[in-house]
């Protein structure tokens, strides 16, 4: 597996290049969202997934869809994320650039883990789970990493928290 960094140890750089400098100028396109969210479900492809998979060295990955519902409004909430297929469920990860707290979807499936995804451009119902920590190190192990993700949980233990690997489970349509 590529491990993470222990706790001390300094995460590498990330890579540059065009792909970095496509990736910063994309993100600053006005309502990058909504362009996002419809060629996802609609194409099935992320430009901003492709950019920083590329700038991280990384093969680029598709994206889904993933659509939660709201924690405090109950609205329907979005958000594209790289993906990866592991023995039938999906596996995505709370990752938010090693932030001091989780993104908002990850509360909200923590809250109410019935979720959607739009994969290849079909809305798949799903339920999530937060893997423990076996569970992380058998993903890991099959290949649910990147390069970044180092750099990610270095920062992130250092605001106290881990990296949630989110496990989403295909459900029978209701």
């Amino acid at each position: 597996m590529a491990t993470p960094n222990s706790p001390g140890d300094e995460p590498a750089l990330p890579a540059s290049g065009i792909f970095k400098t496509l990736f910063k100028w994309y993100r600053k396109l006005p309502r990058v969202r909504s362009i996002e969210h419809h060629l996802v479900r609609w194409v099935g492809f992320s430009p901003m997934v492709f950019f920083w998979m590329k700038s991280s060295g990384n093969k680029p990955k598709r994206p889904l869809l993933l659509e939660t519902v709201g924690r405090r409004t109950g609205n329907v909430r979005r958000a594209v994320l790289p993906y990866w297929h592991v023995n039938g469920e999906y596996v995505v990860l709370g990752t938010l650039g090693g932030a001091p707290t989780d993104p908002q979807w990850v509360s909200n499936i923590r809250a109410l883990p019935e979720c959607a995804a739009w994969i290849s451009r079909r809305r798949v119902p799903m339920t999530a789970r937060i893997a423990d920590d076996e569970e992380r190190q058998r993903l890991a192990d099959t290949g649910v990493w990147h390069t970044w993700l180092d750099n990610y949980q270095f920062r992130a233990r250092q605001h106290g928290r881990e990296v949630p690997f989110v496990v989403l489970t295909p459900t029978a349509p209701k």
